[in-house]
């Protein structure tokens, strides 16, 4: 009846079909669902890298079309519960690619096991904000364009705060910070893309500069010495992970968030919009 690898059965109580995957491939899912939140999302970022890049190729719409809805639906979540739940079903979906792997390509199939298998044994390095509450407080839900101006600079004193951090060796204190504000832009921008673009006149959107300020901070911890090179390499895989969920929202003539991710940016990459926020208009002032 069905033209593809999958199986169907139907869910009376939720109304629906579900998939029917093997059972080793559900027992790996079942695994994963047990993760940290924070863990799971680094793991479907691994997954997804290797999708992307070749390595596994998965010949089905349908898990792709799933996976695209996952991300949707997790970057328009309004809590860490809902986005938790989304995450979960972004495992039952590679637990999909990996049935279509099996089918399609069944001498990949054992490598791509091995492959989810394997990172439980990564060091992982997460990033938790220490100023999460200060952060949150400061935050202005915006209303029209013109609010970002005002957003932008409420801001200001937790940004060079931020920067007081990394001037101390706090890198990872630091990076927690920045990914959490970070994180909370990449939704808005999810939420209403026009916030961040130029307006009519061609002025530059002050969500623009607050983002080029935040991706500053974090290209500075990433070139630093002091930086952990572990560290270093979970904070590209952390953009990884925001670039996977909420695209890639830094695509403009003014930013190089490619750079960031690859981690070719450098100290002057994203200073304009830091400078422009922190120091002033001031900075780009010549005598």
């Amino acid at each position: 009846m069905w033209d593809n690898p999958f199986e169907f059965k139907y869910d009376a109580k939720g109304d629906y079909y579900d998939i029917v995957v093997d059972k080793k491939i559900q027992a790996v899912v079942d695994e994963l669902k047990k993760l940290p939140h924070v863990v799971l999302i680094r793991y479907m970022t691994y997954w997804m890298d290797d999708v992307d890049n070749g390595k596994y190729e998965v010949e089905s719409d349908l898990p792709h079309e799933e996976w695209y809805a996952d991300c949707k639906d997790y970057a328009a979540s309004s809590t860490d519960e809902e986005r938790y739940m989304h995450a979960k079903c972004m495992a039952e979906t590679l637990g999909h690619m990996l049935q279509d792997i099996k089918y399609y390509h069944p001498n990949k199939y054992p490598a791509a096991m091995r492959t989810v298998k394997s990172w439980k044994k990564y060091r992982f390095i997460g990033f938790s904000a220490s100023m999460k509450e200060e952060i949150d407080k400061t935050w202005i839900e915006p209303v029209a364009w013109e609010d970002g101006k005002k957003a932008a600079y409420a801001y200001v004193p937790l940004l060079a705060t931020f920067m007081k951090q990394v001037e101390n060796g706090d890198m990872e204190e630091a990076a927690g910070n920045a990914f959490y504000l970070l994180e909370r832009l990449a939704r808005l921008y999810s939420k209403d893309v026009m916030l961040f673009e130029s307006d009519k006149d061609n002025h530059c959107s002050f969500y623009e500069f607050l983002l080029e300020a935040v991706c500053h901070i974090l290209a500075v911890v990433m070139k630093d010495k002091r930086t952990d090179r572990d560290v270093r390499s979970a904070m590209t895989w952390q953009l990884g992970s925001i670039n996977m969920l909420y695209g890639r929202i830094f695509e403009s003539s003014y930013t190089s968030f490619q750079d960031l991710m690859n981690g070719d940016a450098d100290d002057d990459t994203f200073a304009c919009g830091y400078e422009y926020l922190v120091i002033g208009p001031s900075a780009f002032v010549t005598e």
